[in-house]
Formats: structure tokens, C-alpha cells, sequence
């Protein structure tokens, strides 16, 4: 939950603000710049200001993260076996309904 993520300690609504103007003035210090350059300029300026203004919540949000990629990762794995073990099934019961087939023509 968001409550979860914020940290008790900081205040949020000037510093959400200061944060929001950081990743505004990334796109006008890159303004005619090369265009990886303004792409990356605001994102990296607003990481910046977070890890500046609220750090806990930030290391917050950066641990969310990383518990939704793990889980992510661990449903992949789940589901590729899921699928290796349905191919393999479908195989055994391919393998059986041919050697029924050829006891009944035998």
C-alpha cells in the first residue's frame, strides 16, 4: 500500500513539488540537446530530487520494485513449468493412444 512506501519522517507536499520541478527543469536544460540526451535528462533529474528530498521513501518505492520483478520472475519460471510439464504429458498420452491403436489392429 502507498502507506507502506511512505515514510513516516518526511514530509511529502513541498517535496513531491521540489521533485516535480526538478524533472521540469531537466527537460529545459536539455532542451536542444541530442534526443537521448532530453529523454534521459528529466528522468534522471527527478531520481536525483527524490533521492535528495524523501531518500526513505524513495529506497521504499526502489525495494517495491524489486519484490515486483522477483515476483515477475517467479511466475515466469512457474509457468515454463507449467508448459514443460503439459508437453510432457501431452506426450505420454499421445504415446499411449498410439500403442492402444496398435493393439487393436494386432
Amino acid at each position: 500500500t502507498i502507506k507502506g512506501v511512505i515514510a513516516p519522517n518526511e514530509r511529502m507536499k513541498p517535496e513531491v513539488l521540489y521533485i516535480a520541478i526538478a524533472g521540469l527543469a531537466g527537460t529545459i536544460a536539455a532542451r536542444n540537446r541530442n534526443i537521448l540526451f532530453r529523454i534521459a535528462s528529466p528522468l534522471l533529474f527527478t531520481v536525483a530530487a527524490s533521492y535528495y528530498f524523501i531518500p526513505q521513501t524513495t529506497r521504499n518505492i526502489a525495494a517495491k520494485i524489486q519484490e515486483h520483478e522477483n515476483v515477475a520472475k517467479i511466475y515466469e519460471s512457474v509457468s515454463n513449468t507449467a508448459k514443460e510439464s503439459r508437453s510432457k504429458a501431452n506426450s505420454a498420452i499421445t504415446d499411449l493412444k498410439g500403442n492402444q491403436s496398435k493393439k487393436k489392429t494386432d
